[in-house]
């Protein structure tokens, strides 16, 4: 790691994320709920990792 990076652990302490997508940040689920994950601001999205985050 060089100077100035940060491992994805320090970025995401909690290790709740989704796959890496194009964005900075992927969005964060809060839960799931059949074919379903949720994120904070209650955005829906379709879950294609595998059911990773149900109940």
């Amino acid at each position: 790691m060089r100077n100035g990076q940060r491992s994805e652990a320090s970025i995401y302490p909690e290790g709740h994320v989704l796959h890496r997508t194009s964005r900075a940040y992927p969005p964060i689920a809060v839960s799931g709920q059949g074919c379903y994950l949720f994120d904070s601001a209650g955005r829906r999205y379709l879950d294609t990792s595998g059911g990773a985050a149900q109940d």
